[in-house]
């Protein structure tokens, strides 16, 4: 059966050097993706988040909440973006329902917005209270809906990005193409997207010098704003 790796390394045969963007995208989240497939988050897993070290991390965030939630008025929303298998929401909404039995039960909303299909079953199965809605998308919450949080927890760390480079001729990207059947940085001239990225912060790169972009940034922060 082949690896993500082995349908990388066809893409690139096909269409040639691809955007890391795209490699990124396609290692983390195509159909038999990192994260498509179920990361193994955890003491014995990849890699460790605070929410899987100790509840203390969701504790110090409701207290937080609890403060908000005394000055306003109404059902209030809780949105956590990137809730992965939802272990920082069930420490929160367990906190909540503790300190505060009211608000948890009569007038709190919690959302957990998860693109991986596997963690959002892990979610599904969780035993939160109250039952938190569930999207796979930013962009599925409507606008102006949301009277409250909006949180999340090394969300940047899983937003797939583009690789550029200074050069003498100007910037380049950093694509990912094959050398001797083994992934391999090939420079090309920026796309002016990403010129235009750089320029609107003002950021200039020596040559050699590398930087990463996020193009998925800025819409995100549009639609959550």
């Amino acid at each position: 059966m082949p690896t993500p790796a082995d349908r990388l390394r066809e893409r690139i045969r096909r269409e040639g050097p691809i955007s890391f963007l795209d490699f990124m995208e396609a290692a983390l989240y195509g159909p038999d993706g990192y994260y498509s497939s179920g990361a193994r988050i955890g003491q014995t897993g990849d890699f460790v988040t605070s929410p899987h070290v100790s509840p203390v991390f969701a504790r110090a965030i409701a207290e937080r909440f609890l403060q908000d939630a005394g000055e306003l008025e109404g059902p209030l929303d809780f949105v956590e973006v990137g809730a992965g298998d939802g272990q920082f929401l069930e420490d929160f909404a367990s906190h909540i329902a503790r300190k505060a039995p009211d608000l948890a039960a009569r007038s709190l909303r919690l959302t957990a917005v998860e693109r991986s299909a596997t963690s959002r079953q892990t979610l599904e199965q969780r035993e939160i209270s109250p039952s938190p809605r569930i999207l796979a998308d930013p962009g599925d919450l409507p606008g102006g809906s949301v009277t409250g949080w909006i949180f999340s927890n090394e969300l940047y760390d899983a937003l797939p990005v583009a690789r550029v480079v200074g050069a003498r001729e100007g910037l380049a990207e950093l694509r990912v193409g094959l050398g001797h059947e083994r992934f391999a940085w090939v420079p090309t001239p920026a796309p002016p997207p990403l010129e235009e990225h750089l320029a609107a912060f003002r950021v200039g790169l020596e040559e050699g010098q590398v930087a990463e972009i996020r193009p998925s940034a800025a819409p995100l922060h549009r639609h959550l704003a």
